[in-house]
């Protein structure tokens, strides 16, 4: 699987997060919303989209206006046929699947 990993600067990356998914064998880009404005290649050629924090508020788009992007991206893949295709829940690493859940 090919994974895009929306990350929020030089501080905050995809970490352990990150090392799972290397090592269970996908390929995983890391784009950091702040310093970039776009991903590496257009999100809809990805299998899956990790989102991780940061030190901003949801509410902070004065002092972050990237945020307002972001959530527009996020929306629309929660939206969209990506969702559908998308792990609800992940167990456990140890013998744990992937399963498709409901949304909560």
């Amino acid at each position: 699987m090919r994974i895009l990993s929306l990350v929020h600067g030089p501080l905050v990356r995809s970490e352990l997060f990150g090392d799972v998914v290397r090592e269970d064998g996908h390929e995983l880009e890391e784009w950091s919303v702040v310093d970039d404005p776009a991903p590496p290649r257009p999100v809809e050629e990805y299998d899956a989209v990790l989102v991780f924090g940061g030190q901003m508020n949801v509410d902070e788009e004065d002092e972050h206006p990237w945020l307002l992007g972001e959530a527009e991206l996020i929306r629309g893949l929660v939206a969209g046929d990506a969702a559908r295709r998308l792990p609800r829940r992940a167990a456990p690493r140890e013998g744990g699947r992937c399963t498709r859940g409901p949304l909560a």
